[in-house]
Order: structure tokens, then sequence, then C-alpha cells
């Protein structure tokens, strides 16, 4: 398959935008249950059709015409009534919507495919094939050897850990930590925690033992 760059991202004849359904009314819609009503041979209230009618008002009337029509084709299951529940209903007319947007994609994608061959032909010089662009690395490649010379393989080597001399454990080092994981530099953050509520248990521990509190005289023993 040959792939080719656009010099150009403008594409004569091409639409972009979607046209947008709007709500439908809920005449037409009592109208749409009416005749599904007649083909399920079902008795059904015009109170019913209206409240139908209510829930169904925010979809396009032909995902609706679709989905009853899909429900009508069908045979009744064992023990399904002549006209079903709403959600059957709203669930039948989301398939029919999903069917009809997907219908609509492929055919906006055969419409831009025909319009970039049309422009390809009238056009050929805003399009690059796969010889100008194998042709366009070979010169890049040689201005950069020209201006930088050969290309050189760059080695990454494993980062050297600073142990300690006693237990041979990691050192909380600037050049240790740029290579700790996240779980490790948590762990380091919560011993650090810690060790400073030990260090201030022991200095209040070392001022209770050594340094007795001494009573503050009061003002008046002070004047007299």
């Amino acid at each position: 398959m040959e792939h080719s760059i656009a010099v150009t991202e403008k594409r004569a004849g091409i639409s972009t935008q979607q046209p947008k359904q709007s709500p439908s009314s809920k005449v037409e819609i009592v109208l749409l249950l009416t005749k599904f009503a007649e083909r399920r041979q079902a008795q059904v209230n015009g109170t019913t059709l209206a409240t139908f009618a209510e829930d169904l008002a925010n979809f396009p009337l032909g995902d609706i015409e679709a989905g009853l029509r899909s429900i009508s084709s069908r045979r009744r299951a064992e023990g399904e009534t002549a006209f079903p529940e709403i959600a059957m209903v709203i669930d039948e007319v989301e398939a029919a919507g999903r069917s009809r947007r997907a219908a609509e994609a492929r055919e906006r994608k055969m419409a831009d495919e025909a319009a970039e061959r049309r422009h390809r032909e009238l056009h050929p010089e805003d399009f690059l094939d796969d010889q100008d662009i194998a042709d366009m690395e070979d010169r890049l490649r040689e201005k950069y050897k020209a201006r930088f010379g050969e290309e050189k393989e760059i080695v990454i080597r494993e980062p050297q850990m600073v142990t300690c001399p006693h237990c041979s454990g990691v050192l909380p080092l600037p050049a240790n930590m740029r290579f700790w994981a996240a779980d490790e530099v948590l762990a380091f953050g919560e011993l650090l925690a810690n060790s400073e509520r030990i260090a201030a248990a022991n200095r209040e521990s070392i001022n209770a033992a050594y340094l007795p509190a001494t009573p503050v005289p009061s003002v008046d023993e002070e004047v007299a």
C-alpha cells in the first residue's frame, strides 16, 4: 500500500460538519407507534402512546422508525406482549442509531477518499510519493553527515549505585535517588518522617531527665 503525504491539508469538496439530529415531535412519534401497534396487532390506548412518545422524543425520528420496524419484523417470543415495554423499544432505537452513524461514517470515508483521488489527479504537485520521501531522507542524512560527521551510537550504561561500606545498602545520595522508583522514594520519605518522630521523642525525654522545669516567678514576687 502506497503511503503519501499531502503538502496541503485543504481538500476541495470535503465537508467535516455532520448534520445535527433534531428531537422528533410527539405527533410524528405517535403516528409511528400507531402503525407499529397495528403491525403487532396490539390494542393500545392514547395515554400509552403519549407516554411512549414522550420517552422517545429525544431520539431522531428515523432511528425511532427503524427501531420499531426491527421489532415488528420479527416473531414474538413466547410470553412476549404484543406491544413491548419501553425499555425494549429504546434498546432497538439506540441500536438503529448506532447502525445509522456507522453507515454515515463509512459514506463520509468513501467520499473523502474519492475527493482525495480527484485532488491527486488534478493536483499531483501537492503530494509526495514514497520515492520522493526516500530521496528527501537521503538528502537530510547527507546534510547531517556534512555538518556533524558520521552517526554515533549512544551507549546507555546501567547506573552504579553508591552503597554503604558496612551494610551494603543503597545510600540516599542524589546520584542514587535519580534512579529510584516511586515506591523507593515513598519508603525513604516515610523513613525520614519516622526518624524525625523518634528524634523529637528523644529530645523530650532528655529534657525531662536532665533539665527539670523551674517554676516561673510571678509578677508580684519580682516586684517584692
